[in-house]
């Protein structure tokens, strides 16, 4: 494990709600203290773009890691462009809960004709 730690100002901001319930899974799931969480960006659904999120240790050389409200967040250099200057907020409503990415360089949610709304 690369215990590098960067000064750089995170490109992403978490919300105090996205800190709640990113400590409460990390605690609920026993998630050890040198893990971070990993924010990328796959090609994948009909959108052409996924947002993905989860717990790791394992950088890679292409990775930058940054802390926010004391996550370690890991990104990797090809998801940075579409993260950069996002948000991730938690958020519940009547029709359910889940983190959500606001604020993205590439904004596809407005693109999709998709008849399922995965989009």
């Amino acid at each position: 494990m690369n215990n590098f730690k960067s000064n750089e100002v995170s490109p992403v901001e978490l919300t105090d709600s996205a800190v709640n319930e990113i400590n409460k899974i990390k605690n609920a799931n026993n998630v050890p203290e040198n893990y971070g969480l990993r924010l990328g960006v796959r090609s994948g659904g009909c959108c052409g773009l996924e947002y993905i999120l989860g717990f790791e240790n394992n950088i890679q050389e292409n990775d930058k890691v940054y802390e926010s409200n004391g996550i370690r967040i890991i990104i990797d250099n090809n998801s940075l462009y579409f993260l950069n200057g996002a948000k991730l907020d938690f958020q519940v409503s009547e029709f359910g809960q889940g983190f959500v990415f606001q604020n993205l360089q590439n904004d596809i949610g407005n693109s999709c004709d998709c008849e399922n709304g995965t989009c």
